[in-house]
């Protein structure tokens, strides 16, 4: 496992460079991994991954008011449900039609969350409210007990949303115990002949037997249901029959199903409940709205400690599996301590995964690259997973790091002399507005635009260090292109190139390069070496930074017209930099 950001940035040019030229980025990497404000995350995958998330778990503070989380978990509910309505408003948009959201609660705001998540999906697409025992009944909490003050909170709430009426789920086995009435060996011979064997009795098996031998031959192992009250007049009749005939009688029902009754009940086959998972046999019955098999997470699982709770890798497993198929997407846009991503990553799902707490690099960051490396705990095992893949890890600037960048007029003795109801509006409204557009970010700013930085703060204290800026990168999400080839010449020559798709198909080249290095001449030999002309359908849109003379537009010998549609980065780049959020 090589963790890139350990190397000087030539060196993670090179390497990049290296790898697009045999492997396409976007189909190969595995995860992106943001260290940011939801919110903001949210707003700049709009692009890049509208409708093809296929499932959705989230886990947010639960509003207790004494956990620690980074989002304040003691909000007034309205507050509460602020932060939860508009992060998951942004994220339906990411999902595709067959997709659903799962989001983990406790009893204190259960309630008002499925209100919410209602005004959202709809009631319909409601598809069901899940219990998952997350803790035994006992410890300290016996005493609130005997004093008859509370009874032991031994569950959690998952909230189950479809982004559509359509979508299915794939059903799930929990284990379950033997029954031993499973005790009817019922087959015909080769003759055709029905054959009857009550194992318990004529082959004087033991409980222990009785269940090994079900277990490895459960192709004509029957129980007898003699409860059929609801049974129809003509399947009666045959019931009947079966109990005074001493013989097997069937009867083939309105779907064509043929039934197998004997001594006046029905034969259920147990077949039916016996689940093959990876290689193992086991007895199982279909999931249920409460699942008291999951049990809570080893303290070992992903091999770092987190006191915020981490939700155990067979949960997920459970709910990417009910979900999704290899290489679907799956987002969790509160990660915590990476749970979600990292069962993602051993299911051969792709994934994306949102954290902004400052345990990010020391928890979150350190668990996906153990993951990577083959970690083998949680559901590793019981997967066959060994590791590898690739994960890109992006860092967003946050809102208060925006604010400290902006450069307002000196204005104070103006606003000084405003009446004190008019200064708020006139600070927010308009100055921060319209007093700073182009102090973050302006045409400028694109003719060195490996060199952009912005001061990001490292303490409370308001200290902090000027750190580079990836434009290259924020236009690729800002377009929503899917890359495919990078080629990193920044230092040597001063460009950067970056090929890929758009969202509606077009073939995307993208050249930035540092106007001083690469010039009129450069551009035009770059462009000669790589045929990029009016005439050349290898591209069907093309973005340059900075001023050029390349044409656009050639007049050809027979009279017609060939156009490249060759687009100034900067005009593009503020327009969707500056939009409004969400659109």
């Amino acid at each position: 496992m090589v963790d890139t950001s350990l190397y000087p940035p030539s060196y993670q040019q090179k390497l990049l460079t290296l790898i697009s030229e045999t492997l396409d980025l976007d189909k190969n990497t595995g995860g992106v991994l943001i260290h940011s404000d939801n919110f903001q995350a949210l707003n700049l995958l709009q692009a890049r991954y509208r409708e093809q998330v296929k499932c959705i778990y989230i886990d947010p503070p639960y509003n207790t008011g004494n956990d620690g989380f980074i989002y304040k978990d003691n909000y007034q509910h309205s507050s509460w449900l602020t932060i939860i309505d508009n992060r998951t408003r942004l994220a339906k948009k990411l999902l595709s039609k067959d997709a659903a959201l799962f989001c983990q609660i406790s009893d204190i705001e259960n309630s008002n969350l499925n209100k919410l998540m209602c005004s959202i999906f709809g009631e319909k697409n409601h598809r069901e409210t899940i219990s998952v025992i997350t803790s035994s009944k006992s410890g300290v909490n016996a005493i609130n007990v005997k004093r008859g003050e509370h009874l032991f909170k031994i569950k959690e709430y998952i909230q189950f949303y479809s982004n559509s009426p359509e979508f299915r789920f794939k059903y799930f086995y929990t284990p379950d115990k033997y029954n031993n009435n499973y005790k009817w060996e019922i087959y015909k011979d080769i003759g055709g002949t029905w054959r009857v064997c009550d194992l318990k009795k004529e082959k004087n098996l033991s409980d222990q037997e009785l269940e090994k031998y079900a277990l490895d031959n459960p192709k004509n192992i029957f129980s007898i249901e003699k409860n059929n009250s609801k049974a129809g007049e003509g399947i009666k009749a045959v019931l009947e029959k079966s109990k005074y005939s001493g013989e097997v009688e069937t009867f083939i029902d309105k779907n064509g199903n043929e039934k197998i009754l004997y001594q006046g009940g029905v034969c259920v086959p147990l077949l039916e409940r016996v689940v093959i998972e990876n290689g193992k046999k086991y007895f199982g019955v279909l999931g249920s709205d409460i699942w008291d098999d999951i049990g809570q997470a080893s303290g070992s699982e992903g091999n770092v400690s987190f006191g915020n709770g981490k939700k155990p890798e067979k949960l997920l497993k459970r709910i990417i599996e009910m979900t999704t198929n290899e290489n679907d997407l799956v987002l969790d846009f509160f990660l915590g301590s990476g749970t979600t991503s990292c069962v993602a990553q051993k299911l051969k799902r792709k994934w994306i995964g949102i954290e902004q707490g400052d345990y990010f690099n020391n928890v979150t960051l350190q668990r996906i690259m153990k993951t990577l490396s083959g970690d083998q705990t949680g559901i590793s095992k019981s997967t066959n997973y060994k590791g590898g893949g690739i994960v890109k890890v992006l860092k967003l600037e946050s809102y208060e790091d925006t604010l400290n960048n902006l450069e307002l007029k000196g204005q104070a003795d103006f606003i000084g002399g405003l009446p004190e109801s008019v200064q708020e509006d006139y600070l927010l409204r308009y100055l921060l507005d319209v007093e700073s557009k182009g102090s973050l970010l302006n045409s400028d700013d694109f003719t060195h635009p490996f060199d952009y930085c912005l001061n990001i703060a490292t303490d409370s204290a308001g200290a902090y260090t000027k750190t580079n800026i990836d434009l290259v990168d924020t236009f690729n999400y800002l377009l929503g292109l899917r890359v495919q080839r990078i080629t990193d010449e920044r230092e040597k020559r001063g460009y950067v190139m970056v090929e890929g798709a758009l969202p509606n198909g077009e073939r995307c080249l993208i050249v930035w390069r540092d106007v001083e290095k690469m010039g009129y001449a450069e551009v035009a030999q770059c462009f000669n070496a790589q045929n990029i002309n009016p005439n050349s359908d290898q591209y069907d849109v093309v973005y340059l930074n900075g001023d050029h003379d390349m044409a656009s537009l050639w007049q050809n010998e027979d009279g017609t017209e060939s156009r490249l549609s060759l687009r100034a980065i900067e005009p593009e780049f503020l327009r969707l930099m500056f939009a409004q959020k969400g659109e």
